[in-house]
C-alpha cells in the first residue's frame, strides 16, 4: 500500500474509503450479495439475507480509511454469517 503524505506535514494521509471500496470489500466476503435496488449488502443465513452494509439516503462523506473499513465490514460479516461459513473463511481456525 502506498503511503501518502500531506504536503505540509510528515504525517501520513489516509486514503478515505469510497463506495467502490465498500463494494469490493463486502463482495470479497463469502456468501455476500449486493441488493438489486439499493446500495446494500447482506449474507444469507438460514435462507434470509442478513444486512451487513447499507447506506442512508443522504450524502455523507466517508471518514474511514480503507484498512479500517475492511476490519469493520469483516467483523460485521462475522456477526451475520452462518458459523460454518465463518469457520470456512478462517480456514477452520476459529
Amino acid at each position: 500500500m502506498a503511503i501518502l503524505f500531506r504536503s505540509n506535514s510528515l504525517t501520513p494521509a489516509v486514503h478515505m474509503a469510497t463506495q467502490a471500496d465498500v463494494r469490493r470489500i463486502a463482495l470479497a466476503l463469502p456468501g455476500t450479495a449486493e441488493a438489486d435496488n439499493d446500495f446494500a449488502f447482506g449474507v444469507l443465513h438460514k435462507g434470509k439475507s442478513k444486512g451487513l452494509v447499507w447506506s442512508w439516503k443522504e450524502r455523507v462523506v466517508p471518514k474511514i480509511g480503507v484498512r479500517q473499513l475492511r476490519e469493520v465490514l469483516t467483523e460485521g460479516w462475522r456477526c451475520q454469517a452462518p458459523a460454518a461459513l465463518v469457520k470456512e473463511f478462517d480456514g477452520g481456525a476459529r
